[in-house]
């Protein structure tokens, strides 16, 4: 994908975010809050059939809202266990290390934040914020 194409995507997952929270009834909740931009977003999680159904509320930059929704696509109907794998791997990503992205379908567009370190909290928030949940609950 070129750079036209990342730019495209995140701004069609920023304009038109995938799983808002509509009903919080049932879901574990936790808010996560990057204080050095004032990126907020809230993940709503819960276990149906050991299977993720994961919702988000928030606000912040482009990147962070765009991640919120892409996580949102790429981890719902996984069990816990491949969850965290995945979790992992996307931040192996960002961070510039070596991975196999084709385990990815819109995070890929993602990988480009190793090149822009300041922006890699606003796309590592959902995905830490769904980890802490993940690792408190089974």
């Amino acid at each position: 994908m070129n750079q036209d194409m990342y730019k495209m995507v995140i701004m069609d997952h920023f304009k038109f975010p995938h799983n808002k929270i509509e009903n919080k009834e049932g879901f574990i909740e936790l808010e996560g809050f990057n204080p050095s931009c004032g990126d907020k977003t809230t993940i709503y999680l819960r276990f149906v059939n050991d299977k993720l159904e994961i919702k988000w509320e928030g606000t912040g930059c482009s990147i962070c809202c765009a991640s919120s929704s892409i996580m949102t696509l790429e981890l719902n109907g996984l069990t816990k266990e491949e969850a965290l794998i995945k979790i992992e791997i996307f931040k192996k990503m960002i961070l510039g290390e070596e991975v196999d992205i084709s385990t990815f379908e819109d995070a890929q567009v993602l990988s480009g934040l190793v090149n822009f370190p300041s922006r890699f909290k606003c796309g590592n928030l959902s995905w830490d914020t769904t980890k802490i949940i993940l690792d408190k609950n089974s």
